[in-house]
């Protein structure tokens, strides 16, 4: 597994030393993408996360096939004083965000030195754990994409619930001593409110999940005839990275669930299309198909 991770919040005044040290800090499988601080510049703004999530949707842009290869993380500097949580919110979920905690400190000549290695290895040791937890989500994605509620579309099953539910996974598999083991724990927990049913019409069996409407969202088994959205023309920065990537991990950008409510013939419901306002919308067969990113067609 490949991996780029954008480094960010960074201060100016050490951007060069810590660029110089890039590889020592990524090991050979990961790419550098540095991001310091503006000069003066103390706290993360909006436009960060933004600037963030061009570069890598514009790496999907040129190459979809290469960039499955990669996880695209970020790695922010965290301490008591910088607001990284606007930082945070902006990229979720498409990117696995952790932070590195260090403090900017004066001082002496010697004592600025050794503030900077400190750096180095809050860094390095941030790597080393968002390395280690990604693969455990990247066999998720592949070895149960049609069990596991972690690639349900946020907007159109429930908000709340999944981003809850893919918050606490991320948080969680960054230092658990079985990240797997944590994952289908926190699964568990998520089926004990949307308990998962199957479809026995369909051969082998597909797992459905309902959501409080009423809506029933079929997992497609081998049936991956077509993104929703694979496209990337027309489309914004978060919605293109948000058809190929979860917490940063790549899942078949072919996924999407056949979704039906049993009090219809033709689904028909009001559903937030992708980067579309929410809208009312009637299926032309029995179903709607609905990928991860919330597109619909």
């Amino acid at each position: 597994m490949k991996h780029i991770i954008c480094y960010t919040g960074i201060p100016h005044a050490d951007f060069d030393f810590i660029q110089r040290r890039a590889r020592t800090i990524t090991g050979s499988d990961t790419e550098f993408y540095g991001r310091g601080l503006k000069n003066n510049q103390h706290q993360y703004l909006a436009k960060d996360a933004k600037a963030i999530m061009q570069f890598f949707a514009d790496r999907i842009r040129k190459d979809k096939a290469k960039q499955s290869e990669y996880s695209y993380s970020v790695i922010y500097i965290e301490n008591d004083t910088i607001n990284s949580t606007i930082l945070r919110d902006g990229l979720f979920p498409n990117f696995f965000a952790t932070g590195a905690a260090w403090t900017f400190q004066y001082g002496s000549v010697t004592e600025r030195e050794q503030n900077r290695q400190d750096l180095v290895t809050a860094l390095v040791e941030s790597t080393k754990k968002v390395k280690r937890a990604l693969p455990h989500l990247r066999k998720e994605f592949t070895e149960r994409s049609n069990k596991t509620p972690l690639l349900l579309p946020l907007q159109n099953f429930e908000a709340n619930e999944i981003s809850n539910l893919l918050s606490n996974v991320s948080n969680g598999i960054l230092d658990a001593i079985d990240p797997t083991a944590t994952i289908r724990e926190l699964v568990a927990d998520f089926e004990r409110r949307f308990p998962p049913t199957l479809d026995w019409t369909r051969k082998p069996p597909q797992t459905v999940f309902t959501n409080n409407a009423g809506i029933r969202f079929r997992a497609p088994g081998n049936d991956r005839h077509g993104s929703a959205h694979p496209e990337t023309e027309g489309h914004p920065d978060d919605c293109v990275i948000a058809a190929f990537k979860r917490l940063g991990v790549t899942y078949d950008p072919h996924f999407h669930y056949d979704c039906t409510r049993l009090s219809q013939s033709k689904l028909s419901a009001e559903l937030h299309n992708c980067h579309l306002p929410r809208d009312w919308m009637t299926a032309k067969k029995s179903h709607l198909n609905i990928a991860p990113n919330d597109a619909v067609r």
